[in-house]
């Protein structure tokens, strides 16, 4: 059996329950956990979150996705 590589993060984006699971989970077998969604996604408030992306109220999810994920002159997330 192969050794589990944690040296990429992961970015979650939104939900509620299921994302707060996701970050406990991640976070106890020492992955870097980086969440992005609305101030009512639990996973951003978890000891396990190293990094919380909200999305400010004024703007679509989808929008502010795209811009911290995608944008051409996005470079918060490169790599």
């Amino acid at each position: 059996m192969h050794a589990l590589d944690t040296s990429t993060c992961v970015l979650l984006l939104g939900g509620q329950e299921n994302s707060l699971s996701i970050a406990r989970n991640l976070g106890r077998q020492n992955i870097e956990v980086r969440v992005s969604g609305r101030k009512t996604c639990w996973a951003s408030y978890s000891r396990f979150c190293k990094k919380a992306y909200t999305v400010p109220n004024d703007l679509d999810t989808k929008e502010y996705w795209y811009n911290l994920l995608l944008a051409p002159d996005t470079v918060l997330l490169e790599g």
